[in-house]
């Protein structure tokens, strides 16, 4: 499914205005256009790279299985809900959502910083998941 039929989880915060990154409006605006670029930027990239890894750490770290082959999922009733999930644990229903942010780890002291929070939230109500795990690998190995 392309991210431009549906609202997926990187969407959610944005439309209830809680993402720093982008508005409601800019969500609004990717959608309607035809030549809207869902392309990752360079610091999402490396993100994405690093999914594996912080994969590959939990796995070994919790000694479970994942199935990292995930296809863009939607949800049964409201089929406009949509996502891609990085892993389930194989045997289990639970979702893995890596995470390579930035910053200081003390800024996630309280928890999941509410607009990642709002995207394991929607993973997991398209999901009908037991629960979403988010192992965070901090500070993005930025290189200079």
């Amino acid at each position: 499914m392309n991210r431009k039929y549906g609202i997926g989880g990187s969407d959610v915060a944005a439309i209830m205005g809680l993402s720093p990154w982008k508005s409601a409006v800019d969500v609004y605006l990717e959608k309607i256009n035809p030549q809207a670029d869902f392309s990752d930027n360079k610091i999402l990239a490396r993100g994405r790279r690093l999914e594996q890894y912080i994969l590959q750490e939990y796995a070994e770290h919790h000694e479970v299985e994942l199935d990292t082959n995930q296809s863009f999922l939607q949800d049964k009733e409201l089929p406009y809900l949509i996502g891609h999930v990085d892993a389930w644990i194989k045997g289990e229903n639970v979702l893995v959502e890596a995470k390579s942010v930035s910053g200081n780890p003390a800024n996630w002291h309280d928890g999941i910083p509410i607009y990642y929070l709002t995207q394991v939230a929607h993973y997991a109500a398209i999901t009908d998941c037991e629960r979403v795990d988010v192992p965070v690998l901090f500070d993005r190995w930025t290189y200079g």
